[in-house]
């Protein structure tokens, strides 16, 4: 019985794996939710040499040598692979330029431009990153210099964040720095913007605010850059619910915490309650029926609970 399990998975091997060149075996760790032979198939790598060294085409994770390979020729293919094969979403908003190198395996991330130079932003770029800048909208943050000139436009307390304080986005000095400031954004050669505390309407829930944070928004998408908005739930819905759709204002949202839960008090990590995350999974949906791309940003160490968020995007297509 032993040996004939040891045959079964002999004539598998050979079936499966190029046996018949010499190679170093699997050369990638299969992620969470995919095998790393099939990533490197959908990105056309499949058969594809360099000089004597070719990815397989029997299985997509072995790089044989086919006569003549030297040690360049397989780590240039291996760097190839690396580069094409990135993870779709990171948001590095405690970074700075001398951790640039960890954003490369993105195909976009977050940064705060405001530390990140016209240079910077290309080196990223040219690696195949398209880079996001965030932009808080809604609320003052007491670590930034400039936001110390609006202090007298403060409307209350933020919850749970210390440092920051509601802001009266109904005010023409406020829009008009938030104008200057997106544009200086622009002038660094962001792709887009990563939208922050439009949540401010739910703070405050009038029409000036209403009116303040769509001026605010209209003028930034006239930069013609992707807009993303962060949460944002409540004002987003009143607007399609006002005029049918967001497209004006925005291309694509991220939502944190659809799955994942954030406890304040402990500092701790859990799942969300079903009907919190059940109203998410809602909102979420008419956002990409409105044509929006869809982002979720999770808080959770549970790998059981990360494979489950992993399938759910795979499954709607957000990222």
């Amino acid at each position: 019985a032993i040996m004939a399990v040891i045959e079964d998975r002999k004539k598998r091997r050979l079936m499966s794996q190029p046996l018949d060149f010499p190679s170093a075996g699997s050369v990638f760790r299969n992620t969470v939710n995919n095998f790393a032979g099939k990533l490197i198939e959908d990105i056309g790598y499949k058969g594809k040499n360099e000089g004597g060294a070719k990815v397989s085409e029997k299985h997509a994770n072995f790089i044989i040598n086919t006569g003549d390979a030297t040690g360049k020729d397989i780590i240039k293919l291996i760097d190839e692979i690396k580069e094409k094969v990135k993870k779709e979403y990171g948001v590095f908003l405690g970074a700075d330029p001398s951790q640039i190198k960890k954003m490369y395996g993105y195909q976009l991330v977050v940064i705060d431009a405001q530390y990140f130079s016209k240079k910077e932003i290309q080196a990223l770029q040219k690696k195949g990153t398209k880079v996001y800048t965030y932009l808080n909208v809604g609320s003052l943050e007491n670590f930034r210099k400039y936001d110390k000139d609006y202090e007298h436009l403060a409307i209350g307390d933020y919850k749970n964040w210390e440092e920051e304080k509601w802001v009266d986005v109904s005010s023409p000095d406020w829009q008009k720095w938030i104008k200057k400031l997106s544009k200086s954004f622009y002038k660094k050669g962001v792709d887009g913007f990563f939208i922050d505390n439009c949540d401010v309407y739910d703070y405050a829930k009038t029409k000036k605010t209403f009116r303040g944070l769509t001026k605010i928004l209209k003028d930034i998408k006239k930069l013609g850059k992707g807009v993303m908005i962060n949460g944002g739930d409540v004002y987003v819905t009143t607007y399609m619910d006002t005029y049918g759709s967001a497209k004006d204002i925005m291309t694509a949202v991220n939502q944190e915490t659809v799955w994942s839960s954030i406890n304040f008090e402990t500092g701790t990590f859990g799942k969300q309650p079903k009907k919190v995350r059940n109203y998410f999974i809602k909102y979420l949906k008419c956002c990409k029926k409105d044509g929006m791309d869809v982002y979720l940003l999770e808080y959770t160490e549970d790998h059981k609970l990360i494979k489950q968020i992993k399938r759910f995007c795979k499954e709607k297509e957000y990222h």
